[in-house]
This record gives structure tokens, sequence and C-alpha cells, in this order.
């Protein structure tokens, strides 16, 4: 496989829910594939994490209409 592709999965790791001590490549024997696959995954919790904070960041200026009173008592 190639590096791509190797991260690619490492990021699809990530999506479905894998740790990232799933890891199927060895740091000793391939230290490559390795560090492809821990970046992918890195990069995929990194990308939700920063979408994540723009949606805070987005709707955080918007508030409730204040409700008229006596109407949903």
């Amino acid at each position: 496989m190639t590096q791509a592709q190797i991260y690619q999965h490492g990021m699809k790791a990530y999506i479905e829910g894998s740790p990232l001590s799933g890891n199927p490549y060895n740091a000793t024997t391939c230290p490559a594939a390795y560090d492809a696959w821990t970046d992918g995954w890195l990069d995929a919790m990194r990308a939700r994490r920063r979408i994540h904070a723009l949606k805070i960041a987005a709707y955080s200026h918007i508030r409730p209409a204040p409700r008229a009173a006596g109407l949903f008592a």
C-alpha cells in the first residue's frame, strides 16, 4: 500500500471509532506506515475538533427569542 492509502486508513479508523492504540502497523518494523496511519488518525481527530469549534462559534451568537409573558405559561 502507498503512504496515502495508509494515511486514509488511519483517518477511516478514527471515523469508525478505533482508538489511536489500534494502529495495525509496528513502529519498529515499519515506521513509515506506522507514522502515516498515526498522522491520518490524528488529522481526522483535529479536523473533527475544528468543525465542532466552528459550530460552537457560529451558533454562540444566536439566542432564543424571548417568550411573550403568559402565552406559554
